[in-house]
């Protein structure tokens, strides 16, 4: 359960933050002489302009599963520690 409970965690919080590392990703490939003063919200706006809100979720398929077993490991290694801190 412990795999599960970690896995699901990190679906749900990549899920839910997911649009926001695609314009970070977008805005940080670019330097600052290539976009003066554009904000996160222009960016947005172009990003959404190239192809509607489906672009703002290409590759989210191989990040959940990746986040699913990464954060899953990661519950259960943190609370194996806490175990054997406490138990010590």
């Amino acid at each position: 359960t412990q795999v599960l409970a970690g896995g699901t965690a990190g679906v749900v919080a990549w899920t839910s933050i997911y649009p926001l590392d695609v314009i970070k990703s977008r805005m940080q490939a670019v330097t600052r002489s290539e976009a003066p003063g554009q904000t996160w919200l222009t960016f947005a706006r172009h990003i959404y302009s190239e192809g509607g809100s489906r672009v703002f979720w290409r590759g989210v398929q191989p990040t959940l599963a990746r986040a699913f077993v990464m954060d899953s490991f990661a519950f259960c290694g943190y609370n194996y520690t806490l175990r054997a801190l406490r138990d010590a």
